[in-house]
């Protein structure tokens, strides 16, 4: 595979190659970037991995990209968790199990569907034709049926349905997984940002509660900034980036080794 210097700029880097055979029918499954002697941090940003054919170049392989903040209440409050519009959801103890999640109120004599609203609200505004993974753990403390809409900012109406269909809340936990496009009705003119729940559908008061959130995109960026730190390593490795032994008397087998941070030729 090709070199590349770690310099002070950014600079774009395109490296080609045929990977070495790992034998024992093991498939490549990774790259290996030794750094050497050099010690610091180094950045890699926007990697995209594409696999030469004959008679050009297949498109880069896709992957799923968050588009929220946390999600999962056992780790704290969540800027993408909002309830009627008073901030973040909620963290609090689990209605029916173990640990904590997210809760949102929700008033009595409701005048209007809409009166008591939970959203998620991605990082940013998402365009039709984009394809989106959402997952979560719902409960509700009484059962009702709960409209979910498309929005742009929270509270901005775009579209009746997010899913194709409500919620059927009930007092125990479910799981919802949805794949879908965004449509033109979803976006609007400024992007589908918001998912959001109305919650208000009886005249009783109760809470809603849920965890365990994701919201992905899909994406042909794998990875969008990845930050290294990078010291001599001790031991001796070969040219797969796997540990062989602590030290190069205790190789057997001639060949090309990374020994604390150098290439060197075991005879």
């Amino acid at each position: 595979m090709d070199a590349f210097n770690i310099t002070a700029d950014w600079n774009t880097v395109t490296i080609k190659g045929t990977p070495t055979d790992p034998g024992e029918g093991k498939a490549v499954d990774r790259w290996v970037a030794n750094a050497g002697k050099f010690v610091g941090t180094f950045y890699i940003s926007k990697v995209t991995v594409y696999t030469l054919e004959e008679g050009g170049v297949t498109p880069p392989a896709t992957g799923w990209t968050s588009i929220i903040d946390g999600g999962n209440a056992n780790d704290g409050e969540s800027s993408s968790l909002q309830a009627n519009w008073d901030g973040n959801a909620q963290v609090t103890d689990n209605p029916a199990g173990e640990g904590k999640v997210y809760a949102c109120p929700i008033a009595a004599d409701p005048s209007n569907p809409w009166d008591s609203q939970l959203f998620i609200k991605f990082n940013e505004p998402q365009a039709a034709g984009t394809k989106l993974k959402v997952s979560f753990d719902y409960y509700c403390t009484d059962a009702r049926a709960i409209d979910v809409q498309a929005q742009g900012a929270a509270g901005a109406y775009h579209h009746w349905t997010v899913f194709g269909y409500g919620l059927e809340a009930k007092p125990e936990w479910q799981k919802l997984n949805w794949e879908g496009e965004v449509s033109a009705e979803m976006a609007g003119e400024d992007g589908f940002q918001t998912i959001a729940f109305n919650l208000a559908s009886l005249p009783e008061a109760a809470t809603f509660y849920i965890n365990n959130v994701v919201v992905e995109k899909e994406s042909s960026v794998a990875v969008e900034a990845v930050a290294v730190e990078s010291n001599v390593a001790t031991g001796v490795y070969n040219m797969q980036g796997m540990r062989v032994a602590d030290t190069l008397d205790q190789v057997s087998t001639p060949g090309l080794y990374i020994a604390n941070g150098k290439k060197v030729i075991k005879k």
